[in-house]
This record gives structure tokens, C-alpha cells and sequence, in this order.
């Protein structure tokens, strides 16, 4: 079992140095092929059919991945787990989002292996991270940062700042509308053809772990969470509490599993992954995730790259999802969970 421990790592590490290139939409396009393509690959590898969801984005073709297993029909699936593909304007984004795409690599390839794979389906969606509406965006912060530093005035500076202050606020603000359009997309045109899909678990950002003291920063719209950033955090709403509830069980020894409770209005931390679009339908939906920039430094930054990733860590998760995707599954087969 240790010598298939390392094997998983050593993989996953693999994953992560293959996938970790600017994957953003516009400026680098070979990129982003080349990564659908190496996702692709992998799956069809382990047994798993893959079909292109293709969405036109701005008037760019742009493509999320839909992968079930050999002889499963769409209507044979009932949990789906999903990442995203893209990255942030400027990083390689091994953490952001590589690690997930690693993760669910390996879960793929191991209950095939096992042979547990039936009814569970992975979703590699494009476009969580912008479109093409963002570059404005990027442009009138550089604009105002160069003003900024350019004038001598103090009441224009002052002027200035609030400018930019308001300007990245709105950003955020409309973080919904410009950005997460892979899954709105599949969410609007393919979510239908899966009749009997009953969760969703959505990966994001999961391979930074932070042993420190203090390590881990406070989350908005969560108390209680540990100040060391050792942990995975498991969001939910007090919707979907029953589906957090089935999942937390059967952790391997090394991974500690927080809940993480946020509003229903998922405002602020809870609403920053593909699991939202979900989320404002009422469909069951989780996020796993180490927390992004509340414990990475080298969040939407381009210094995340797989050398600062703990695979210990991610090898961890991968063997708790083993432990609970096919119990799960089971469970949930039967009952009805959308629409309420």
C-alpha cells in the first residue's frame, strides 16, 4: 500500500508539471488545446468516453469536457465531479487549477482500475476564470495604476485611488457574469440530458497546504475554521447540508476534512468556483478546496507552480473520494433531490 501511496503522488506531481502552462483563452490558445487534449487523453486511457461541449464565449469557440465511464449512458450518471481548465491571466496556475484536474485524474484512474466507476462522471469545465470582458477590466486597473504613480497632484491621487477602489470593487461584484461561464453553459444546455444526476462535488484549488501557526486567514463568512492551513475545506449551504453530511466519512488518517457553512446568498468565499451555477438552481452542489488566497501566497500569481504544491496532501483527497464516490453513489441513486 506505501509503494501505491508514492506511485499516486509521484502521478499526481506528473499531472500537475504537464498542466501547468498559461491557460488563458485569447493570449494562449495552443495552451489551451493542448490541455483539453491531455485530459482527454488521460481519460480515454482509463476507460472513459469523453465528449466536447462546445460554447461560444465573445465570439470565441471555447470547450468543456464531459467524461463517463465505458458504459455509462447519460442517464446511468449520478454524481458528477468537476474542475475547471482555464487559468488566471499571468499564472501557470498549478494550485489554480491543475491540482484539481490532477486529483480527479487519478480518482478516475483508480475506481476504474477497481472497477467502481459506474455512475460516476467527471466534468472539466472552460471559462471559470473570465471572458473575454475581463481585459477591459485588466486594462483600466493598469491605467489607473499608472496614473496613479504619474501625478504629482495629491487631490488627483486621492481622486485616483477611489476610482480604483470602485473599479476593482465592481469587478468583484460582477465576478458572477463575466467569469464561470463553462458551467453556465453546460448548466443551460446539458445539465437536462443527465435525468437521474443527483450532486455535484466541484474541485478548486486544492493542492497548497500550510503547516505553519497562523498560516490559514480568516474566511468571510466563516467562524470557527483553524488558523493553520493544513486542512480541506468541504463548502456547502445549509441547503445541501444532508449531501455534506453523507460525504464526511472515511477520511485516510493524514487529510483533516473542515465544513465549511456559508450563506444561502453565497456571498463572498462561497460563491468563487463552477459549483455557484449550481448553487442558483437549487441543484446539490460542494466545493473542496484549500481556501485559495486565505492560505496561498501564490494565488492568481505566477509563482504558483508545482513546486509549492503538497502531493501528500493531494494524494489524501484522491484516496478519500475513492473511499466515498461508489458508497455515495449508492446511496443517492434512488432519491430525488431536484427539482425540490
Amino acid at each position: 500500500m506505501v509503494e501505491k501511496n508514492e506511485e499516486i503522488s509521484r502521478r499526481l506531481e506528473y499531472h500537475v508539471t504537464n498542466l501547468s502552462k498559461q491557460r488563458f483563452h485569447l493570449f494562449f490558445e495552443k495552451n489551451v488545446k493542448e490541455t483539453i487534449d491531455y485530459i482527454s487523453k488521460e481519460m480515454k486511457l482509463h476507460g472513459y468516453t469523453v465528449k466536447e461541449h462546445e460554447f461560444i464565449i465573445s465570439g470565441r469557440k471555447a470547450i468543456n469536457l464531459e467524461c463517463l465511464p465505458e458504459l455509462n449512458a447519460e442517464n446511468d450518471i449520478i454524481i458528477a465531479c468537476t474542475a475547471h481548465h482555464d487559468t488566471y491571466f499571468g499564472t501557470p496556475g498549478a494550485d489554480d487549477n491543475a491540482s484539481s484536474i490532477a486529483v480527479l485524474l487519478e480518482v478516475a484512474r483508480l475506481l476504474s482500475e477497481n472497477s467502481t466507476q459506474e455512475g460516476i462522471s467527471f466534468l472539466f469545465f472552460d471559462l471559470e476564470e473570465i471572458t473575454m470582458q475581463v481585459l477591459f477590466f485588466f486594462a483600466l486597473q493598469l491605467i489607473y495604476e499608472h496614473q496613479i504613480e504619474k501625478t504629482e497632484d495629491e487631490d488627483e491621487k486621492k481622486e485616483l485611488e477611489i476610482k480604483k477602489k470602485k473599479h476593482l470593487e465592481d469587478n468583484e461584484k460582477h465576478f458572477g457574469k463575466l467569469a464561470l461561464q463553462g458551467s453556465k453553459a453546460w448548466v443551460n444546455e446539458r445539465l437536462l440530458r443527465f435525468p437521474n444526476l443527483k450532486a455535484i462535488i466541484n474541485l478548486e484549488s486544492v493542492g497548497f497546504k500550510n503547516t505553519r501557526k497562523n498560516s490559514q486567514k480568516p474566511i468571510p463568512d466563516a467562524s470557527l475554521i483553524p488558523t493553520t492551513g493544513d486542512f480541506l475545506a468541504l463548502v456547502y449551504t445549509p441547503d445541501f447540508q444532508w449531501l455534506f453530511s453523507k460525504m464526511f466519512s472515511l477520511f485516510p488518517k493524514e487529510l483533516k476534512v473542515v465544513p465549511i457553512k456559508v450563506p444561502p446568498d453565497h456571498l463572498a468565499f462561497g460563491s468563487r468556483s463552477d459549483h455557484l451555477r449550481f448553487w442558483e438552481i437549487g441543484f446539490p452542489a460542494v466545493m473542496l478546496t484549500d481556501t485559495f488566497e486565505y492560505r496561498n501566497p501564490n494565488y492568481h500569481q505566477a509563482t504558483d507552480r508545482p513546486s509549492t504544491l503538497d502531493y501528500q496532501f493531494m494524494n489524501a483527497q484522491v484516496r478519500w473520494l475513492l473511499n466515498i464516490l461508489p458508497n455515495l453513489t449508492k446511496t443517492l441513486k434512488d432519491t430525488t433531490v431536484w427539482p425540490k
